[in-house]
């Protein structure tokens, strides 16, 4: 009863292994095809249990094995690239024919089953010697380990028919399938945990990656963003802010809790129609140029300058009262009527904030009295027409 009952637990191990590598062993696993004929035991096993055969159940066991052997040699030597669907099939075709011959009590002698079975065994474990010492696989190493214990329990059935001998050779090799199924189940832990590891680094590499392409693409939108507002907000002749521009820095300048006052210049070419006229656009433009590269590029970067229209331009400049205003505005005159090719002069008025007003139109209307106020002069002057009261408001050339 004892025999029977470890053969069938036997037969369980080797479905249970059989299903386990069907569905979770890797391709690359060289053992992975010598698992497809662990059918053969279990189809043995499970058919002697309804089928008229008239053997006893460890000899049918032992040609099961022997069975099973033989084809997973027939993989490892002869039919290397035999896939496990392949092998299963002739798995069934083996159990199929041993049963058949079995039923009409065609088995083989006990000496050359014997004899089969040791040097089977033998054959495989020089095979499973080999791998061990060539792979670096820990999983492999410890498979091929294990399989010493599987051969030492076939090697001792093999040894004789005594009871004692047969059920110690069952032992040993039930021993060997139970450590197989731990150490199989041990692999597929680490493997999920592996998986789960590489599946969070891959979370995280996507979100990394999709985190710098979002950062990258929002910087590339902001400077695209940035490049149009700078562009809409520029002459493209001068470089100098356009109308808007002028008025929407003037409006920020205002706004801006930390500043209490600036000063703001209306400025324009003398004569500018003339220079036209006489010497052409070209210098024209080369002269509106001329007075915007030297207002940008001489004065501080916290002042900017607007073409208002025309050859009228507006220069602001932060933190600045009217005095110092005046002192900026006749330097840059002198500066213009020095260096200036073609030759021109301007005229210019100034307007402080908050004094000569809080707005705009204010202030504008403030710095376009005192430009009035140099042309009137004969123009090449600065002037100034506001509420600032100081000793000197108007500077002549």
């Amino acid at each position: 009863m004892k025999e029977v009952h470890l053969i069938y637990i036997s037969a369980a191990f080797f479905l249970s292994a059989f299903i386990s590598h069907l569905q979770c062993s890797p391709d690359a696993n060289p053992f992975r095809r010598r698992y497809a004929f662990n059918l053969i035991p279990f189809l043995i096993v499970m058919a002697s249990m309804y089928l008229p055969i008239y053997v006893s159940s460890i000899i049918l066991y032992k040609h099961a094995l022997l069975a099973m052997l033989l084809g997973q040699i027939y993989t490892l030597f002869l039919y290397k690239t035999m896939s496990y669907e392949f092998g299963a099939l002739i798995a069934f075709g083996l159990s199929a024919l041993l049963l058949v011959l079995s039923f009409f009590g065609w088995i083989l002698p006990t000496l050359f089953l014997n004899i089969g079975l040791i040097a089977s065994t033998l054959l495989l474990g020089l095979h499973d010697a080999s791998v061990h010492r060539s792979t670096d696989d820990r999983q492999i190493r410890e498979y091929t380990e294990i399989q010493l214990i599987a051969i030492l329990g076939l090697l001792i059935m093999s040894a004789g028919n005594q009871y004692y001998i047969l059920f110690s050779g069952q032992v040993i090799f039930l021993f060997y399938q139970l450590a197989e199924a731990v150490l199989f189940s041990r692999f597929l832990f680490f493997q999920r945990l592996r998986t789960a590891k590489r599946i969070d680094d891959l979370e995280t590499r996507f979100e990394r990656a999709v985190e710098f392409e979002s950062k990258k693409r929002t910087s590339h939108m902001v400077d695209q963003v940035e490049h149009i507002r700078e562009k809409s907000q520029r002459d493209p002749m001068t470089k100098a802010l356009n109308r808007n521009g002028i008025i929407n820095e003037i409006n920020a300048l205002k706004n801006e809790s930390g500043l209490k006052m600036f000063s703001i210049a209306l400025l324009d070419i003398d004569n500018f129609k003339t220079i036209n006229d006489t010497k052409g656009h070209i210098a024209g433009d080369e002269c509106l140029k001329y007075l915007s590269y030297s207002f940008m590029v001489k004065n501080r970067k916290t002042d900017f300058l607007g073409r208002y229209g025309g050859d009228e331009f507006i220069f602001v400049m932060p933190h600045v009262n009217a005095p110092s205003a005046m002192d900026i505005c006749e330097r840059m005159r002198i500066e213009i009527m020095q260096h200036s090719s073609p030759k021109f002069t301007i005229s210019i008025g100034i307007a402080t904030y908050p004094y000569d007003g809080r707005n705009f139109t204010e202030l504008l209307a403030v710095a376009d009295e005192g430009l009035y106020k140099s042309k009137e002069k004969g123009r090449n002057c600065v002037s100034y027409e506001g509420r600032v009261p100081f000793a000197l408001k108007n500077s002549q050339s």
